[in-house]
């Protein structure tokens, strides 16, 4: 079951998946629907800001 956040996705975190989403190659596409999932599902944004945080830590 879906949940919805509390609160919408903050600029720290979105400006973090924009960085990644950019450093992985994605289009402009993928990142609005990125970001739309991460306003709709909570799961889904703790997966990606997850992911991001992962990938942008090895690449340093």
């Amino acid at each position: 079951m879906r949940q919805t956040p509390g609160a919408p996705l903050g600029k720290k975190d979105e400006a973090l998946l924009r960085r990644w989403l950019s450093q992985i190659g994605e289009t402009s596409e993928t990142t609005i629907n990125v970001l739309e999932q991460c306003n709709a599902d909570e799961s889904m944004r703790n997966y990606y800001l997850m992911r991001a945080s992962q990938d942008l830590v090895e690449q340093c």
